[in-house]
This record gives structure tokens, C-alpha cells and sequence, in this order.
């Protein structure tokens, strides 16, 4: 794979013009439209490359033959991803760990600005508690989560 991205090959070399992906065992096809109205996230990123090199810099393994590109990445939270793709906004669910998910956006490229008005003020109040902050490390390690509440 040389000197066309994946955006120009979509019609040619995707004949349902969809892009394969395989997130820890889920797998998806995602459309290219959808993914390149946010430039700036990982899978949008997927579509300029040029070459197989420049691919493995933003995934974890690539399958030239299925063109399906694979993400060592906890499967169960890409969900919350697909639905930002979707919608432009993200929602956070009270039961998630925080910190995994933060670290889940960020890996994916995704702002924490588009979280939706709706799940804003609990996401950054209990990210940003300080008494818990500098507790992350410990807490994740020890597999103890930090859900979300509902009050600050």
C-alpha cells in the first residue's frame, strides 16, 4: 500500500466502502464519512496514511489482506466511541471507571470537550476531586474503580 490513502482508495479498493476495524475482538466497519468529520481523532487519522508504516503508527496490527486494522483496546468500552462518531458527543455512564475512560478518549484522539452538557459537570467533578487525583495510580493498579456520582 503506496502513495494513495485509504480515503482516496475507499471507492476502489473498499468495495462496500467501509473501513474494517477489530477493537480487542469487536469488530466493525465504519464508514469513512463518519470518521472524517473529526480530523484530528485516531480512526480519521487511519484515512490520510500512505503507506503500511505510517498505519502501524496508529494501530496495532494491520491485515492487509481483510484491510481490517486491529486496537489492543478494551472492547467494551469502544462502544462509548462508536456512539461519539455517531453523534458528535460523548456520554458517560455513572458505572464507568473514570480514569479508564479518560485514558480510553484520549488514546482514540477524542476531546474531552465533546462531552455532552448533560454528563460535563459530573465527569469534571469527580475527575478532578482532589482527593482522589493523585490517588488514580494506586486505585487503578489495585483495580479499585472510580464510577462516577451524581454529586460533587
Amino acid at each position: 500500500m503506496t502513495g494513495q490513502s485509504l480515503e482516496e482508495m475507499s471507492g476502489a479498493r473498499y468495495e462496500d466502502d467501509t473501513i474494517r476495524i477489530n477493537v480487542g475482538g469487536l469488530k466493525k466497519r465504519l464508514l469513512p464519512n463518519m470518521l472524517s468529520r473529526f480530523p484530528e481523532t485516531r480512526l480519521a487519522r487511519l484515512l490520510q496514511c500512505r503507506s503500511t508504516e505510517s498505519i502501524m503508527e496508529l494501530c496495532d496490527d494491520y491485515d492487509d489482506a481483510e484491510k481490517e486494522f486491529y486496537f489492543d483496546r478494551n472492547p467494551s468500552l469502544f462502544p462509548y466511541v462508536l456512539n461519539f462518531y455517531n453523534t458528535g458527543r460523548l456520554h458517560v455512564m455513572a458505572e464507568l471507571c473514570i480514569f479508564s475512560f479518560s485514558q480510553e478518549i484520549e488514546y482514540w484522539g477524542i476531546n474531552e470537550f465533546f462531552i455532552d452538557s448533560c454528563c460535563s459537570n459530573v465527569y469534571h467533578c469527580k475527575k478532578m476531586k482532589p482527593e482522589e487525583q493523585g490517588d488514580w495510580d494506586n486505585r487503578s493498579e489495585a483495580g479499585t474503580p472510580l464510577a462516577l456520582s451524581t454529586k460533587c
